[in-house]
């Protein structure tokens, strides 16, 4: 079953529709993994980062304060430390909220621990059986490689989050433009089907009607398309066959007409030159001069009627031709 033009151009503006909301989807559904991805990267990972590197920040000072005051025995250096802690722990409770792995929880929950003990070893540190000295460098040592531990594995997680952010940028980019040019291509080819079914039967039907307006009334035009142009294909055999009905009507009625109107004027030809000749009896110079008159219109007459019957036979093909340079 042949579809007509309004369903073909209906079904290829919308497979091409189709093709647009297919492209447009697809670009949605992966701009939105990239968002997604780069949301985690700024509000996630690099903010964590920022917080971690604050920590390590701040224990750095916190060692220093540790320091002063083992060496200075001044109040006032511990209390900054005690500022510093409620710092730290402000921070750890920023990163907590941050980190998504167990491993980095698990850090985290180390750092802690071993926080409370530095701090704890530095309050006891004036009493006589303290062990600060033992403690200080191993607790200090676990909580930086901890805190680097941490920066390390959001570091890697950032890196790999926006590796995956460019390998999908990439095979979006690269998937859209293959999917962008085979619509287009998909769709010139559509284009030119639709119009080669049209201009194809389109022009052997000018052809036709040419060949009408020389007088070859041909029917039998067979084309091949939409049902529109099948449909106008059948109005243009019934038009040539009338067409050519007419044709032969007329062509036989001139050729009747002109035999039946030969064989009288060819007797008023004849009996106006006897009358001319005078040969019933003598005439008056006026019914002489009205018998020239009427001899010359129908000699006239007779020559027209000459001239539709050489058309006729030359319809008919009975004419017989004489070529001279």
């Amino acid at each position: 079953m042949r579809l007509t033009i309004f369903w073909r151009v209906l079904l290829a503006q919308s497979l091409f529709i189709a093709l647009l909301i297919g492209i447009s989807l697809y670009t949605f559904t992966h701009l939105k993994a990239l968002a997604r991805l780069n949301t985690e990267i700024v509000h996630t990972d690099a903010a964590s980062i920022t917080e971690e590197k604050q920590l390590l920040k701040l224990f750095v000072a916190q060692i220093r304060v540790a320091e002063k005051y083992l060496l200075w025995r001044d109040e006032a250096f511990y209390q900054h430390f005690t500022q510093g802690s409620r710092e730290i722990t402000a921070v750890l409770d920023t990163i907590t909220t941050l980190v998504t792995t167990t491993q980095e929880h698990a850090l985290l929950a180390q750092i802690r621990a071993q926080y409370t003990r530095y701090a704890a070893a530095l309050a006891a540190s004036l009493t006589r059986n303290n062990t600060w000295e033992q403690e200080k460098t191993t607790l200090s040592d676990g909580i930086l490689t901890a805190i680097n531990d941490l920066l390390r594995i959001r570091e890697e997680d950032l890196f790999a989050k926006a590796t995956t952010a460019r390998e999908q940028a990439i095979a979006a980019t690269n998937l859209l433009a293959g999917l962008s040019l085979s619509g287009v291509s998909t769709a010139l080819l559509l284009a030119y089907m639709h119009a080669r079914s049209l201009s194809r039967p389109l022009k052997r039907l000018a052809q036709a009607l040419l060949q009408v307006g020389q007088g070859s009334f041909h029917t039998g035009l067979a084309l091949q398309g939409p049902r529109e142009v099948r449909e106008l294909a059948q109005s243009f055999n019934r038009m040539a066959t009338m067409l050519r009905e007419l044709e032969q009507m007329k062509a036989d009625f001139l050729a009747h007409m002109s035999h039946e109107l030969r064989t009288p004027l060819t007797g008023i030809k004849e009996g106006t030159a006897l009358l001319l000749e005078q040969i019933p009896g003598s005439l008056t110079t006026a019914q002489q001069r009205i018998l020239e008159v009427v001899q010359t219109h129908s000699a006239r007459l007779f020559r027209s009627v000459a001239t539709l019957l050489d058309l006729s036979k030359m319809e008919a093909g009975m004419l017989e031709y004489v070529r001279t340079p």
